[in-house]
């Protein structure tokens, strides 16, 4: 089934004739998930992420920390961090690859006290203002082991 919905912004407030640029990205997850059925922990949370980004050549590299204010109905942990570098390369004009490996505090209080993924995706640049992606992410050094696969639609404006 589907879980909860979320939106995000990015405000890029520097950027330089170098290729860096840093921005925040907040963003807000709506309970619209089933909570009983495990699609969703029922209470809306809140996120900010600092997001450093260097571009050089057809490579782009990113960086990015952050605090996640994790309300929840279901007995998770509410204050996470996280934590996460990227690598994108221009394959073409319409096509970008991009590979991610995220660390975050575990929400649960039991297991391993962060989790780790890794993704691997293709975003497909419909317009200047349009990309869709879809991308396979697979959890690391954890077990047991989850592959998700998701799609994305960014709109800039």
């Amino acid at each position: 089934g589907l879980g909860d919905a979320g939106v995000q912004a990015k405000w890029r407030f520097h950027d330089n004739a170098a290729g860096w640029s840093m921005g925040l990205k907040p963003s807000v997850t709506l309970p619209t998930g089933r909570a009983e059925r495990g699609m969703g922990n029922g209470r809306p949370t809140a996120a900010v992420v600092l997001v450093s980004s260097l571009e050089a050549g057809g490579w782009n590299w990113l960086v990015n920390g952050g605090y996640v204010f994790n309300g929840n109905r279901v007995g998770q942990r509410r204050h996470l961090w996280l934590a996460s570098t990227a690598a994108l390369y221009t394959l073409s004009e319409r096509w970008t690859l991009a590979a991610e490996l995220t660390a975050t505090r575990n929400a649960e209080d039991t297991g391993p006290r962060a989790t780790k993924t890794s993704v691997v995706g293709l975003l497909w640049h419909v317009s200047q203002d349009t990309d869709l992606d879809m991308g396979w992410r697979r959890s690391v050094g954890g077990k047991p082991v989850q592959n998700t696969l998701g799609v994305g639609l960014t709109v800039r404006w």
